[in-house]
């Protein structure tokens, strides 16, 4: 129960994007690239919470990610 999006439009870093996630909205997941050099601009997202809980963390991920997004505009 795992996903790899990539993250590739948003950061050339997804080790950082990794600490900073955590850092900032308390949500693990794994860089990509630690997977194999397919993975070198994804993160790893494991779904293995119950329901709940991850709603929380993908409301935070989206979160996360629209800021991302707006600084770059």
């Amino acid at each position: 129960f795992y996903a790899f999006p990539n993250l590739a439009e948003i950061t050339d870093n997804t080790e950082q994007f990794a600490l900073d996630l955590l850092y900032e909205e308390q949500v693990v997941v794994i860089p990509g690239g630690a997977f194999g050099a397919s993975g070198r601009n994804c993160v790893r997202m494991a779904f293995t919470v119950d329901c709940d809980r991850l709603t929380e963390a993908l409301d935070r991920f989206s979160r996360f990610i629209t800021k991302r997004i707006d600084c770059k505009q």
